[in-house]
């Protein structure tokens, strides 16, 4: 991990503005300037977001759905995707935006056009797991702004943190998008390994039909739902498959998480959780993670998605492939929201070959990034130096094209 200070700044003299024979000593007063100009931006861009909040401004649904919109977050096929359910959807998230601060978060950054205040950039949370956020939409209205998309980064992390001793963030994305790759990408330079893990995944929505396995079970293995017993050897199961950051943010724990399906119901909102395993005698030979909520907090469905679908990887073609397929049968025979309500599943790209010959992904799917963060043993400060050095070289390089265009 880089420790990240004055002399980490990249300013060469080439840049437009320093003269090739100024002194070193210009040089190095010039990065501890930027240095200290950003980090005052980003406490301003903070106190900002925080009167927002004191203020307990928060926007009604058209007021979201308009900004979407307007910036194409919202573009044609996903609005046509969206279009049937859009009734459900606006049921939750009235029902999100009334829960503001307790399962869910919203910031928003205003501008003015034309005399009238408008949102400038907006980002929002809900609570994935027990103290685990799922952070969504970061929106911008105006394209390679320099401030708005720092300050509403910022203040969800903040807020996260002061949530929980053990918060996490967990962002989902598609690093097709170069600005958002660029912006996470750089996070595995600042966030030591205790509090970061990067998965790319493999995404599909689940066809209904899925709930008959149409396969028989290899002798011996049988699907279970997992219990506070069963919970430490499935936790086990993960992390010697590499999942552990991941999984300790999720709380497997408590494989139900009631206390946060209580958080919910109190905003007439349903999150559920089941974790299922497949046990060969008293061994844990294959496992999932089962999310239920109210429709459309998610546009993508991650509120509705099973995931860490795994499988011992010594059990190859047909038990492996069958064992995935009666996980998913039973996540989906176990739900209790209607049929029609989208169900995704995410999958480790490792075990995608084996997905793929059990039918529950298409030939090409989708590929996702799942980067979750935990905020605690130094976390939180190294979001906040991976966030300030990304928007270095932001200013750096307006400077070096406004320098090249004068």
């Amino acid at each position: 991990m880089n420790n990240v200070g004055v002399t980490a700044v990249s300013c060469s003299p080439s840049v437009p503005g320093l003269p090739q024979d100024r002194s070193r000593e210009s040089e190095r007063l010039l990065r501890i300037a930027l240095e200290r100009a950003l980090e005052r931006i980003a406490d301003r861009e903070l106190d900002a977001i925080r009167a927002a909040e004191l203020r307990g401004e928060r926007p009604t649904f058209g007021d979201v759905l308009e900004h979407y919109r307007a910036t194409r977050f919202l573009y044609s096929a996903k609005l046509e995707q969206l279009g049937p359910r859009i009734s459900a959807i606006e049921a939750t998230w009235n029902r999100l935006i009334v829960a503001d601060g307790a399962v869910f978060k919203i910031f928003r950054r205003h501008l003015i056009e034309d005399d009238r205040l408008v949102t400038g950039t907006s980002i929002c949370a809900f609570e994935y797991a027990p103290s685990c956020w799922l952070v969504q939409h970061l929106v911008s209205a105006r394209r390679h702004e320099l401030t708005g998309t720092l300050a509403v980064c910022l203040g969800m992390a903040s807020w996260v943190g002061r949530t929980s001793a053990d918060a996490a963030l967990r962002f989902t994305y598609r690093d097709s998008n170069p600005g958002v790759a660029r912006l996470f990408g750089s996070f595995d330079r600042f966030l030591p390994d205790i509090c970061l893990e990067t998965r790319r995944c493999a995404y599909a929505l689940l066809d209904p039909g899925h709930a008959d396995p149409g396969v028989e079970l290899p002798s011996g293995v049988t699907i279970a739902e997992v219990d506070r017993r069963l919970a430490p050897a499935v936790v086990a199961f993960y992390q010697r498959l590499g999942h552990r950051v991941g999984v300790r943010a999720l709380h497997l724990d408590d494989p139900h998480a009631p206390e946060l399906a209580e958080r919910y119901r109190r905003h007439g909102l349903e999150r559920r959780r089941r974790v299922l395993a497949a046990l060969r005698g008293d061994r844990v030979v294959g496992a999932a993670v089962c999310h239920e909520s109210s429709p459309g907090i998610n546009f993508s469905f991650f509120e509705n998605a099973i995931e860490l679908l795994e499988v011992e990887p010594e059990l190859q073609e047909p038990a492996g492939r069958a064992i995935l397929k009666h996980l998913v049968s039973s996540a989906l025979r176990g739900r209790q929201l209607p049929s029609e309500v989208p169900v995704a599943l995410l999958c480790d790209l490792a075990r995608a070959p084996l997905a793929r010959a059990a039918e529950l992904l298409p030939e090409a799917p989708k590929e996702y990034i799942v980067l979750t963060m935990r905020l605690a043993d130094g976390g939180q400060e190294a979001v906040r130096r991976a966030l300030l050095h990304h928007y270095r070289e932001l200013f750096t390089e307006v400077a070096a094209a406004d320098g090249a265009g004068s």
